[in-house]
């Protein structure tokens, strides 16, 4: 964060809050107490105190810090104990707006302690973020939630009446409402083609990738001009002043009093007008000086999945009726008086002023120096006790599947005296959060020693020996056809064949003697010499330029699904295809459009989501392969078309396992709620609580399930703690794979081979054509 005038930067870090100086001086740390998770400090306007969330009493409460005293202290804050978030300081220092665990938009009164609660969201939805922010006099918030249909509004809020008002209708997807410092508009941004986006849990999202905002103004009082009436240049006429009268001394004109703020809430909807703004993907948007503020949009990216966190950020000024590019980076927040900014860039924090756009590495300021000595065994019992208030609010269930926090503390804690590193710890912590018997639970991370290694060179290949040498008995290609996997021994010019052998590398004779990884030892992503040939004795051989690559899980990842497709073609005589959905995000949605789609001459398909590791919603996939033929359409020339055309309409099965799950436990569920054919396998994992947690001060994290699966048909909790059922089991031989064969799969094609022998592909047959000559005749 900023102080009021950008001076300094405000920074928690492990624990502890630091100011640090936009120039001159030293960083300064707030307080020196082992063992207090502080975060998401707020400097007060009138630059005196310092707000943030501690608990160092217990619950979670805001701490007040004096700068003048440098004295804390504490006020409890609204529905204690619960997980607070970001508190916003008012314009006049005496109030302070926050968010919790509950969807809850609170109101601190600083000088008496009372909470107010504001508003509540609709759902629990990570893209909903009610942080508010404030009007100019103090004396209103706005802010945006989600409706009932999941589209989000924005709201105002009158403090001194607590009356709240919705000033959107809801049919747009409105976002990041804040106020001018001119006290005249209130901005925001707002998608009108969200679509099934809207629905983020589903994997059916994916479907609209083009999601854009345009952004808005608000007009507050019906007595103010249209901001972008229309201008024309036009001469001034000259009037001649009266004469002036000597008795009478002249008075001085009389600026015209501006009105005090407010909103007028009636027909406020009338005064929203668009913004001549780029429609494109904005984040978030933050005031700047009077008649300004910044917009931060997402760069254009074609893979609508690909994270790209680094923003545009640009300036719109009411005066110039435009925005103009400022800075990019990956957030801006404008000091209380608009005049600086701090930028988190790609090198680094930086403050910078408001009114043009900074210079590359202007203003950076400098983090090197916040050093604090840790006791890693207060911080240890700090995280432990964290963990015991934490889970009983965010946990999606309030009696904790039966077991008593208290007790669990009790019991447990002793074991920290024993604790020796962080790894034990979290060690500790699996064992102590498994008293709660549910999956996607753990403890992971945290300050843990490690050594950097030595990325090892692998060439992509499978090898035997023979006659003393190492012998090619695969090489892996990649498929040709799969952008991003890159194949070193397969690449043009190179053209390593099965059978041939590996004779040196980088000069250095190979035998069956010497290992091939310790050759390679470091050279992933380096140019490697290679010496190649049909013959061990190394007549006819090459050498070649190969550049090793670091892993070759995608390849041989790929190499199995396409020989599993290669086989399903096989034996069903070129009737199914074959399809594995490794997890219901990017790589599972990636996989089904390439494969699925690609195959739909097929008459079945196989899917195979084994080793499904989860992620959203599958409706999707589901939805797709549960099409039937509805109608055609037939050309003067051509095949006819079928309508729905990008499906098959013919059997599906699925292949599951116990390694499948979370969204990968739901996808066999949906698969067989709709009845689009046979599991077959092993009953998946069986984890469908979602996996929401917190942040420990050092970096690590704690999972804490808050949103659970129930089926409505049935009333009942299903799939967590047992997972999905096949309809027919089969396990994994291990026999039979050391022989090449897989058990499951040749079930599944056993399957799909008496299905297909019962179904019939349609045919599609033109009518003969109308004859409009018979009419009436």
């Amino acid at each position: 964060n900023i102080s009021p005038t950008g001076q300094r930067a405000l920074v928690a870090a492990r624990g502890w809050i630091f100011t640090i100086p936009a120039d001159k001086g030293d960083a300064r740390l707030l307080n020196e107490r082992q063992g207090v998770h502080r975060r998401d400090p707020a400097w007060s306007p009138d630059g005196k105190s310092i707000a943030y969330i501690s608990d160092q009493n217990g619950n979670q409460q805001l701490a007040l810090y004096d700068n003048a005293t440098s004295t804390e202290s504490f006020i409890n804050l609204g529905d204690s104990p619960a997980y607070y978030h970001n508190p916003n300081w008012s314009p006049d220092s005496k109030l302070v707006s926050y968010t919790d665990n509950r969807n809850k938009l609170w109101v601190l009164d600083v000088a008496t302690g009372k909470n107010t609660m504001v508003d509540s969201s609709t759902y629990t939805d990570p893209y909903v973020n009610m942080n508010a922010t404030w009007s100019p006099d103090s004396k209103w918030l706005t802010w945006s939630r989600d409706l009932d249909s999941h589209m989000q509004a924005v709201f105002v809020y009158n403090v001194d009446t607590a009356v709240r008002t919705q000033i959107t209708d809801g049919l747009s997807n409105a976002k990041s409402p804040i106020f001018d410092r001119d006290g005249k508009h209130l901005y925001f941004f707002a998608s009108t083609n969200t679509g099934p986006s809207i629905s983020w849990l589903d994997m059916s999202s994916f479907t609209n990738p083009g999601v854009t905002s345009g952004v808005y103004c608000v007009v507050l009082r019906k007595d103010l001009p249209h901001p972008l009436q229309p201008q024309s240049d036009e001469e001034t006429i000259k009037e001649t002043p009266p004469p002036a009268d000597p008795e009478k001394p002249a008075e001085p004109p009389k600026k015209p009093e501006e009105p005090k703020f407010n909103i007028d809430l009636e027909n406020i909807e009338h005064r929203i007008i668009s913004l001549p703004m780029a429609i494109a993907d904005y984040l978030s948007l933050e005031p700047g000086p009077e008649g300004t503020f910044f917009a931060a949009l997402s760069p254009a990216q074609t893979n609508p999945l690909a994270f790209s966190p680094m923003a545009s950020i640009v300036k719109w000024s009411m005066a110039e009726r435009k925005a103009t590019p400022f800075a990019s980076g990956f957030g801006l927040i404008t000091s209380a008086d608009g005049k600086k900014a701090l930028l988190v860039g790609p090198g680094g924090p930086s403050i910078v002023g408001t009114t043009a756009p900074p210079q590359p590495g202007s203003g950076q300021i400098n983090t090197s120096n916040l050093k604090v000595r840790i006791d890693p065994r207060a911080e240890w019992k700090s995280i432990f006790h964290e963990i015991w208030r934490n889970e009983p609010i965010l946990f999606y269930a309030s009696n904790l599947h039966g077991i008593d926090a208290e007790a669990m503390r009790r019991r447990y804690e002793p074991f920290l005296a024993g604790v020796a590193s962080r790894d034990d710890l979290n060690y500790l912590f699996t064992d102590m959060l498994g008293e709660m018997v549910i999956g996607h639970m753990w403890a992971a991370g945290g300050d843990i020693p490690g050594v950097s290694g030595v990325p090892g060179g692998l060439l992509g290949a499978d090898y035997s020996f023979d006659n003393g040498k190492y012998k090619l008995t695969r090489v892996y290609d990649g498929e040709r056809w799969n952008p991003g996997l890159v194949a070193p021994l397969a690449q043009p010019g190179i053209n390593a064949k099965v059978g041939e052998y590996i004779l040196a590398i980088n000069g250095k004779e190979l035998r069956d003697s010497n290992d091939v990884y310790e050759t390679l030892e470091g050279k992933a992503g380096k140019q490697v010499k290679i010496k190649i040939g049909p013959n061990a004795d190394g007549t006819g051989s090459r050498e070649v330029i190969v550049v090793p690559v670091a892993s070759e899980f995608n390849l041989r990842n790929k190499a199995w699904s396409e020989d599993n497709r290669r086989y399903v073609e096989k034996m069903t005589n070129g009737r199914a295809g074959y399809v594995h959905v490794p997890d219901t995000g990017g790589g599972g949605w990636t996989s089904f459009l390439r494969y699925y789609y690609a195959q739909t001459d097929k008459d079945g398909m196989i899917v195979d989501e084994r080793f499904n590791h989860g992620g959203l919603i599958n409706d999707f996939m589901v939805y797709e392969m549960s099409k039937t033929l509805d109608a055609a359409f037939t050309p003067r020339d051509g095949k006819d078309w079928p309508t729905p055309g990008a499906t098959i309409y013919g059997p599906k099965v699925m292949i599951a396992n116990e390694f499948a799950g979370s969204g990968g436990d739901m996808f066999p569920w949906l698969f067989k709620h709709k009845k689009i054919g046979p599991v077959i396998g092993k009953r998946t994992w069986g984890g469908l609580v979602a996996s929401f947690g917190f942040p420990t001060v050092d970096g690590g994290g704690i999972n804490s399930p808050n949103c659970a699966f129930y089926n409505p048909a049935s009333g009942k909790w299903e799939v967590e703690g047992y997972g999905v059922d096949p309809d027919i089991e089969v396990e994994l031989d291990p026999f039979l794979w050391r022989q090449g064969k897989d058990a499951q799969l040749e079930r599944a094609i056993e399957e799909m081979n008496k299905m297909l022998a019962k179904y019939k592909r349609p045919t599609l047959k033109r009518p003969a054509n109308p004859d409009k000559s018979k009419i009436g005749g």
